[in-house]
């Protein structure tokens, strides 16, 4: 099967040696593809710059940069296995070449855009320099490969700003909506909007785009990801500092050719008290999921009325938020100012051997930050049923959770003021927690501290650790799981969501 490799690699595990025992580690993030040869390869995502390009090839896609800002971009998704089917794709590539309409011929650079040592991006300086502003192809290794075509502002613009790209596509596009409005299907939602661009009307989104070859029943395609726009804010929450984000509006129209315009709808309104450089993004994704959810989901669900007893927020069957991000905080306690904030991680662990025994289970977590804990912050992981396995919602607060007294997966609670910086902190599971792994379905989890466990009311004082997420660049901090497992089947778990975490108060 195309989903239990030799040597116990998958698309998202690999082989390790834990504790002198052979293992598997799983990533919440695929972290090698299916090539031609339909043999498993380990994505990389780093930009090789030749005479003609910029590119990108060992991955789930293709990415071809011009050299000038001024020329278009190819992304075409090429990915040749479907995680939700656990079949191999056949259907022939689809792509779309995308151009900044509004750049100067600038020479594009290489560019290190994280900081991190690894040159995954091509950056365009002063590409709009009637915006004072650059262009940026990031290909970045979050949850997935993706293609991030970045305008970067350094300063205000004067006016509200209509950001165009022109979009040609390898095939007759089929454009529908990332997410459904209730009661609409996608050949509903194509045939309306093939007709809208014929007869020169736009096709609104907020939520992204959902695009492939027209009637290509198999999952590839391209998505674009709900665009937006944010400032460069280091969040620090002792000191009420927050990074400004928000949705940009968008919509793809024809260019009276044929052909597609896809706009996005800047408001010089955002740029009041923001932190330079600010940020706009288009989103290219390589289908199985245009929202990189693949067969399941990570997040915090986070209670925020402030003005309610912390014990009635704590009971309360809704959260006032859910959402996904590239860094959780573990634990945040505060009474009267920080969240109550419970963290569910999902893992698709239906390749794993049916027949086998797992002998020992260890979920990995990088943290890297943190203030002054005491020895009382604890952190635990207990069940957790959410409303569906692909998008967190406000309800998954108390989703099938016992909320005094639950069992607990660990043995002992993470003492948070022991935990090590900048490194990988261990989470053995007990035999509870090794039977929630399931071998034929999706492993629920739920991160909780031990003052929401406990239903005790914490102090006053802010303090907190976080760590990262799957969605953070590149795969040396992301969160994991280690099977050991014994029996005669081979293959390996095949869990996909990373670990998200927990912040509390």
């Amino acid at each position: 099967m195309l989903n239990k490799l030799h040597n116990q690699r998958t698309w998202n595990a690999k082989p390790v040696l834990h504790k002198s025992k052979n293992a598997t580690e799983f990533h919440g993030k695929w972290i090698n593809y299916l090539d031609a040869k339909k043999e498993w390869q380990p994505i990389d995502c780093i930009i090789k710059k030749t005479d003609k390009d910029f590119r990108v090839v060992e991955a789930p896609f293709n990415f071809v940069a011009p050299l000038y800002a001024n020329e278009p971009v190819f992304f075409e998704s090429d990915n040749k296995f479907d995680v939700f089917n656990k079949t191999e794709i056949t259907a022939k590539p689809f792509g779309v070449y995308m151009k900044a309409m509004e750049a100067v011929k600038v020479k594009g650079e290489l560019f290190d855009i994280n900081g991190d040592g690894r040159l995954d991006a091509v950056i365009y300086k002063q590409a709009f320099p009637q915006w004072d502003a650059d262009l940026i192809y990031y290909v970045k290794h979050g949850k997935a490969p993706i293609l991030e075509k970045l305008v970067r502002f350094n300063s205000p613009p004067t006016t509200d700003l209509n950001v165009q790209f022109h979009l040609k596509y390898t095939d007759i596009p089929e454009i529908t909506s990332s997410h459904l409005e209730k009661n609409k299907t996608r050949k509903t939602k194509k045939d309306k909007n093939r007709k809208n661009l014929k007869e020169g009307k736009k096709i609104k989104q907020k939520n992204g785009f959902y695009i492939r070859a027209w009637d290509e029943p198999q999952k590839r395609g391209i998505g674009i990801k709900n665009i937006k726009i944010w400032d460069s804010q280091v969040e620090d929450l002792e000191k009420e500092l927050k990074q400004k984000v928000e949705i940009v509006d968008a919509d793809i129209k024809s260019d009276g050719k044929g052909l597609s315009i896809l706009t996005k709808h800047i408001k010089k309104a955002f740029f009041e008290n923001v932190v330079y450089p600010v940020y706009t993004d288009t989103t290219s994704t390589f289908y199985p999921d245009p929202d990189v959810e693949s067969t399941s989901v990570d997040g915090d669900v986070r209670e925020q009325t402030a003005t309610v007893p912390w014990a009635t927020r704590r009971a309360a069957a809704n959260a006032t938020i859910a959402d996904n991000i590239t860094a959780y905080y573990i634990l945040g306690l505060a009474v009267n100012t920080a969240d109550i904030t419970r963290s569910i991680a999902l893992f698709d662990t239906s390749a794993l051997p049916d027949d086998d025994s797992i002998s020992d289970a260890v979920i990995s977590l990088y943290i890297y930050n943190k203030t002054s804990l005491v020895a009382g912050h604890t952190l635990s992981i207990v069940d957790c049923v959410p409303a569906t396995n692909t998008n967190l919602v406000i309800g998954d607060f108390s989703a099938g959770m016992t909320l005094n007294s639950p069992t607990e997966h660990i043995d002992t609670r993470v003492v948070l003021a022991d935990t090590t910086l900048n490194a990988y902190n261990d989470f053995t599971l007990n035999t509870t927690g090794k039977n929630a792994i399931l071998k034929t379905g999706i492993s629920k989890f739920m991160f909780r501290s031990n003052f929401d466990i406990d239903a005790t009311t914490p102090d006053n004082t802010y303090r907190y650790a976080l760590n990262y997420s799957a969605d953070q660049a590149g795969t040396a901090s992301d969160p994991k799981l280690v099977v050991i497992y014994t029996g005669a089947a081979e293959g390996g778990a095949t869990p996909i969501s990373n670990l998200s975490l927990l912040n509390v108060g």
